[in-house]
C-alpha cells in the first residue's frame, strides 16, 4: 500500500529572474524545470518545490519567520530549512555573502548544528544548515 509522500509545494512569487538567481545560482538546488517568466522548479530528494510568478502582489515579509532550531524569528509565516554537506555548506554561505543576501546573523551560528538564516527574494525565511560538530568553523568578523 502507496503511504502517503509530500510530493510538490507551490508558492508564487513578483520576480521569478531574482528567485531563480538565489535557488540555482547561489543555493545550487538542482533545477528540474523552468519556463522563462512563468515558472522554476527544483527537486530535493523526493521533494519538488516550485515558484511560479504572478502579476498579483505578493507581501514582502520583513521579519524572520519563526523556525524551533533557532531563536530570532518573530513571524507565524512558511518558512524552510536546507541541509548540506560541508563543503556545499561553506561553498553556499561564501556565495550568499558575496551576494550581499541579507542574513540573521553576520555568519553561522552554532544551534546544535550549523545555521545561516537569510532571506530569499520573496522574502521568505531559509535557514542554511550543516550538522557538523561545533567548533568545526571559523569565521572572521
Amino acid at each position: 500500500m502507496l503511504k502517503p509522500s509530500l510530493r510538490f509545494i507551490y508558492f508564487y512569487c513578483n520576480d521569478l529572474k531574482e528567485v531563480r538567481k538565489f535557488y540555482s545560482e547561489l543555493i545550487w538546488l538542482q533545477e528540474i524545470y523552468f519556463e522563462d517568466g512563468a515558472s522554476v522548479a527544483y527537486q530535493s530528494d523526493e521533494l519538488q518545490i516550485s515558484f511560479s510568478q504572478t502579476a498579483e502582489k505578493i507581501p514582502f515579509h520583513d521579519g524572520w519567520g519563526i523556525q524551533p532550531g533557532w531563536q530570532g524569528g518573530e513571524l507565524p509565516v512558511p518558512s524552510w530549512s536546507i541541509e548540506c554537506e560541508e563543503d556545499s555548506f561553506r561553498g553556499i554561505i561564501e556565495r550568499l555573502q558575496q551576494a550581499k543576501v541579507e542574513s540573521f546573523h553576520p555568519h553561522p551560528v552554532w544551534n546544535g548544528y550549523w545555521s545561516y538564516p537569510v532571506k530569499d527574494p520573496a522574502g521568505n525565511t531559509v535557514e542554511i544548515t550543516w550538522p557538523g560538530e561545533e567548533g568545526a568553523l571559523k569565521f572572521s568578523l
